[in-house]
């Protein structure tokens, strides 16, 4: 599929030089002469790699909203917004101080995208998960997957297959069922929890978008830059809402709230290096959507286990759609990944 290609630093940059050094070439064409055909199985390889590490990403996720749902219940949304990203941005820091304050001297535009849609991303999320539950605020956080697919295609012009419409349709109507519109109003709750999940697909495609860039950054310093602007953005805004401070910063004194937005912290930067990992290793970002749904399924397994609230068979039902739906993406992956490898060993 061919991809025009874009300046340097813009949303489509490095896509087409991603594109030749992953094996978007025919397969009747050679490689340049600097590639090296022993690396010609990789694609397959880096598929699964991204499979594998977007699966931490939604367990990490999930553990993400539970530990923000304590946080904000006990302090504020504004407070909780900037501890959760300036915790995580300190641990990444205490690892290797020197080499984290260098990678703020330059930062990309990709990376300032990346913030803004975050940030409103995640406001929006906190704001559900001070009034709603667990399970319905990470369903539509996870809606996100549902604009992907639509949102590359007007960037990149990625091609929607049969396969990926299919895991779509499944995912929705999984999504459907575990939301049960039966016994849920269209209120503005409801909006703000979907305007989440819309920001989240744009902070994803920017990811991938600033993965194909080509920055000389590594996972860490990558996303050490990334929690520093957030926390600053989130200072800004708490520094309008000082009586917010003052309680925050006196019930982080009580070692069982700071010890949640610690888990908070180390929650998100799991997520975010696993997401990272994922979407550099991805030839579709459409293809991950799936398996971010499976965060529903572990939404729904806390607030049974921390609020006795148990799922309705609608809602298991549900959750038999979301893992078809993964099932279907990963299975088209691996058979092109094993008809490749017999290709190669006929030759």
């Amino acid at each position: 599929m061919a991809v025009a290609s874009a300046p340097e630093g813009s949303w489509g940059g490095g896509v087409r030089v991603w594109q030749l050094a992953s094996g978007g070439l025919s397969a009747g064409r050679s490689p340049p002469e600097r590639a090296n055909v022993a690396d010609a199985p990789m694609p397959p390889l880096k598929r699964k790699k991204a499979f594998a590490w977007i699966t931490v990403s939604a367990v990490a996720l999930t553990g993400t909203g539970a530990f923000a749902q304590l946080g904000i219940r006990e302090t504020s949304i504004v407070f909780s917004l900037f501890v959760r990203f300036a915790l995580a941005a300190l641990i990444l820091l205490v690892m290797a101080p020197l080499e984290r304050l260098r990678s703020l001297r330059t930062i990309p535009t990709v990376q300032w995208l990346r913030v803004g849609f975050v940030m409103c991303s995640q406001s929006a999320l906190f704001v559900y998960l001070a009034e709603g539950t667990l399970l319905n605020g990470m369903l539509l956080y996870n809606t996100g997957p549902l604009f992907t697919p639509l949102l590359a295609w007007m960037l990149w012009r990625k091609t929607i297959r049969a396969t990926g419409i299919v895991s779509i349709v499944l995912g929705f109507v999984g999504v459907a069922l575990v939301l049960d519109p039966t016994r849920s109003a269209l209120d503005g709750m409801l909006l703000v929890g979907l305007a989440s999940g819309f920001f989240n697909s744009c902070s994803q495609l920017s990811l991938y978008a600033g993965g194909k860039g080509g920055v000389a950054l590594s996972e860490t310093d990558n996303l050490f830059q990334f929690f520093t602007l957030c926390a600053a953005a989130s200072l800004v805004a708490l520094l309008f809402r000082p009586a917010d401070l003052t309680i925050g910063v006196h019930r982080l004194g009580e070692s069982a709230i700071l010890a949640s937005f610690v888990a908070l912290s180390a929650c998100g930067v799991v997520n975010q290096y696993a997401r990272s990992v994922a979407y550099r290793n991805i030839r579709n970002p459409a293809n991950l959507g799936p398996f971010l749904y499976l965060s529903i399924v572990l939404s729904a397994l806390v607030d049974w286990a921390a609020y006795d609230i148990v799922p309705s068979r609608v809602t298991l039902l549900g959750g038999v759609f979301i893992a078809a739906s993964a099932v279907v993406v990963s299975w088209r992956a691996f058979h092109g990944a094993v008809s490749q490898a017999e290709a190669e060993v006929t030759r």
